[in-house]
């Protein structure tokens, strides 16, 4: 909301601020790890030298609003979603538009969303495909060549917006959230749901992903950083609600002006997923069931009860967990 990027080391520690001009809504690193971009109500898009800061190239595009850029990992081409402000002078509509940052030109026409501005964009691990998320309900799917020729018929939530939307790391699948708080996969070459809906949020999901092996999945809700993970291939819940916030509410705890996203995000290696929240906390989970051991063994400091066992892992034969 002050206009700054935050770009945090996670292994020491360090925090180094970007000042950014407007409202920030949206961040994403570009394939190479050289640039960040960072956009929202200014209608610009910046990009930044990860390093040190400095600015690079710049796409302006107006008095619009951004609401989210991503990168295609196999071009480093920036796709943008792009909502038209009612007093723009220029009679701009909605639209999304690819640019390459190199060249400093736009690739193929702007992608125009009729019917509703563009809420999110991913780009399929393959660079073939382009989601847009429009706030009218639907998910379009775009050939990420050429002309951006619309790919079958969108995808659609009857009675609740999509507001974000993750490939699988194969290209295969999508996975997307709406603000009744459901989380579907879709098949990318048919368009039809995988399996059945993830229905135990409690908030409007607000940001998904993948896991780089494409086995779980996390959502993040709309809010102080309420995440659940699941199982991609059977839809089962893994563990409980994460919360990471300093003050774990909803987000009707507090008023929103404007649609903000809340995307979580995998490290590279799986280990680890980072859920965002409003107060201006980000988490990082630890993944890994062994180190989980470890933590409880360290907080409590004995092994489990005969009893203790008997109730939370029936008959498995009785053994030493905290050696």
């Amino acid at each position: 909301d002050d206009g700054v990027v935050a770009l945090h080391d996670l292994t020491t520690g360090s925090i180094r601020r970007i000042d950014v001009s407007g409202e920030v809504l949206t961040v994403a690193v570009d394939p190479t790890d050289t640039w960040v971009a960072a956009a929202g109500t200014t209608g610009t898009v910046q990009l930044y030298d990860l390093r040190n800061g400095d600015p690079g190239p710049r796409l302006d595009l107006g008095d619009v609003w951004i609401h989210q850029v991503a990168f295609d990992p196999t071009s480093g081409a920036l796709a943008a979603a792009v909502q038209a402000q009612p007093d723009d002078p220029a009679g701009n509509s909605d639209y999304a538009v690819v640019w390459d940052p190199r060249a400093d030109r736009e690739l193929g026409p702007r992608i125009p969303l009729p019917g509703g501005y563009g809420l999110g964009v991913a780009w399929s691990p393959d660079g073939e495909q382009l989601a847009v998320i429009t706030e009218n309900n639907l998910v379009y799917l775009f050939d990420a060549e050429g002309e951006h020729a619309q790919l079958g018929r969108p995808l659609e939530s009857v009675d609740a917006p999509f507001l974000a939307v993750a490939f699988s790391p194969d290209s295969s699948r999508l996975v997307t959230g709406t603000t009744s708080g459901v989380v579907q996969q879709w098949s990318a070459t048919t368009h039809q749901p995988l399996g059945p809906a993830l229905e135990a949020h409690t908030g409007p999901v607000g940001g998904v992903a993948y896991s780089p092996d494409g086995t779980t999945l996390v959502a993040t809700t709309v809010g102080f950083s309420r995440s659940r993970l699941w199982q991609a291939d059977t839809g089962s819940a893994i563990g409980e609600e994460l919360i990471g916030a300093r003050t774990p509410v909803t987000y009707t705890g507090f008023e929103l002006t404007h649609y903000q996203g809340s995307r979580p995000a995998f490290t590279p290696d799986g280990r680890s997923v980072a859920t965002p929240a409003y107060d201006g906390t980000v988490a990082v989970w630890d993944l890994d069931p062994g180190h989980w051991l470890e933590a409880a063994c360290g907080l409590v400091g004995r092994d489990l009860s005969p009893e203790e066992w008997d109730q939370y892992m029936g008959e498995l034969p009785h053994r030493s967990t905290c050696d």
